[in-house]
């Protein structure tokens, strides 16, 4: 049961057609489009990132109709991108066109002391980036941290590996509350100063529902907050819905097609057996599939792209406009995130065929039947493991990037599957070692167990994996060629211990 709130009012409304909502907070106001063209994949990991076809494609994105973008000062080259496109724009399209774009971005700050000068400089740098002089919108992510020292260099190192999307971050550090009373005076400065206030909304991003109360009890001024929100992950409209409904904050969510597996492409496939589907390439695609492993496995998520592929063929649309369609008609849902790959793919028609798709009761409820099937995933843990490792070992240089990988034998797949797998388990020992030498506070306890225990199952079936998959290949090849082979994930496995440190 949610208790009353103690906050002043904020008369946060949503007014909304088919392609915009305005969302307001007192005499705050923004309008955007439904359909947000996410930017997280400009950071390069799913594709180098050529700036002028990226440009050229937000021209295109824009001209479509799809004229909000979101991005974040951390996101690679996001916020510059953007203001090479809003340039083109002033130069190249008439004012009215221009009044219709817009550029929200987040802040995520590091783990220092927020003063109010540090705060400012912080949001001139994304102005500067964007070449705006105020944003549109500014989504606060916090990333605090129990570690005490950070001029220690080795605490820094290891909380930078730590920073990922999937990790539960410490709100136990009220830094967070500093912040935002320091940006809502920094949108406040236009009402009592003869400039352009630096800041038009103030909203959240990946705030769960309990601090997010406290936000607002605490008067700052929140229009939205940004959300994972799909059909397999329904957990917004548990708690926070009824927050939502209470106090007038809207949703913007992400991870509403799940990287792309809630697509035609995986329909079919049985990612079970190895190297079997189509390759999980992306750092998206990776953190989903664990989702999916949570909620119901591949088998359960088979049965629910079925349901979506029957659905989509009825109504001539994609199995993602369907997807993101019934996220978009949830209780205070102001807007979807779809993930654009500028200059690499485009899905401009797909994404506005969402705003004339009407789903009927019959498709809602066969939709909701199958998620029902799967666990309700806000009372379990989703550890987000292989893609936290992934960017562990990146950030080391351990593994090559995806992107750049040109190897597809079956002996190489083969070898480095057992690393991998080696990794997954030994990673933990390895941070826990380094904690205890560098004298290091220790933190995140609570997140680095889970990971522990999905370390161990992941492993467990990765080896197994690993064993049908060599004993398969095992068979079609001559005896004396397989016992060679059968020795190398023996090697494979020395080699990552002595990594490890075991």
């Amino acid at each position: 049961m949610m208790r009353k709130l103690n906050m002043r009012p904020l008369q946060c409304v949503l007014e909304q057609d088919k392609r915009r909502a305005v969302v307001k907070n007192g005499k705050d106001s923004l309008d955007i489009c439904r359909l947000v063209n996410g930017m997280w994949q400009t950071k390069g990991e799913w594709g180098a990132i050529d700036h002028d076809n990226a440009v050229d494609a937000m021209l295109r994105y824009a001209d479509a109709g799809l004229t909000t973008f979101d991005m974040a000062d951390i996101y690679g080259p996001a916020e510059d991108l953007y203001g090479i496109f809003i340039n083109r724009v002033r130069r190249e399209r008439p004012p009215e066109y221009w009044d219709k774009i817009r550029g929200l971005t987040k802040w995520v700050p590091p783990p220092v002391k927020i003063t109010s000068s540090f705060v400012r400089e912080s949001i001139n740098v994304s102005r500067k980036r964007m070449d705006v002089s105020s944003l549109d919108m500014l989504q606060f992510h916090w990333v605090g941290h129990r570690v005490g020292n950070f001029q220690n260099v080795f605490a820094g190192f290891v909380s930078f590996v730590l920073m990922s999307d999937e990790m539960r971050w410490d709100y136990s550090n009220p830094g967070y509350l500093d912040a935002l009373k320091h940006l809502t005076d920094l949108k406040e400065e236009g009402l009592f100063l003869p400039v352009p206030s630096k800041i038009k909304t103030l909203a959240l991003t990946n705030f769960d529902t309990e601090r997010l109360q406290i936000v607002l009890e605490n008067g700052i001024p929140i229009v939205s907050n940004q959300v994972q929100h799909s059909i397999v992950d329904m957990r917004p409209q548990q708690k926070m819905v009824e927050l939502c409904q209470l106090s007038g904050v809207k949703l913007i969510t992400y991870g509403t097609v799940m990287g792309g597996l809630l697509s035609e492409k995986f329909l079919d496939t049985n990612l079970d057996i190895p190297f079997a589907g189509p390759p999980l390439n992306t750092p998206s695609l990776q953190k989903y599939r664990t989702m999916v492993d949570a909620w119901g496995g591949w088998s359960l998520f088979q049965t629910l792209l079925q349901t979506l592929k029957k659905i989509s063929s009825k109504h001539g649309v994609s199995i993602p406009t369907v997807a993101v369609k019934y996220i978009l008609d949830q209780p205070a849902v102001a807007g979807s995130m779809v993930g654009v790959r500028l200059g690499l793919s485009e899905h401009i028609q797909d994404t506005n065929s969402i705003f004339s798709l009407i789903l009927d009761e019959e498709d809602v409820n066969s939709i909701q039947e199958i998620y029902k099937r799967g666990k309700d995933l806000l009372k379990i843990a989703v550890c987000c493991l292989p893609v936290f490792c992934y960017h562990f070992c990146r950030r080391i240089s351990f593994l090559p990037s995806p992107c750049s990988q040109k190897a597809t034998t079956v002996e190489f797949i083969g070898t480095h599957l057992t690393l991998v797998a080696n990794i997954f388990s030994g990673s933990f020992v390895g941070l826990n070692q380094l904690l205890t030498i560098n004298n290091v506070e220790p933190f995140c306890q609570d997140e680095l167990v889970l990971y522990r225990q999905c370390a161990e199952r992941r492993d467990k079936e990765l080896r197994q994996r690993l064993k049908d998959s060599e004993g398969k290949l095992g068979l079609s090849m001559p005896l004396e060629q397989a016992k060679e082979r059968a020795s190398e994930p023996e090697s494979e496995v020395t080699g990552s211990q002595h990594w490890r440190g075991t």
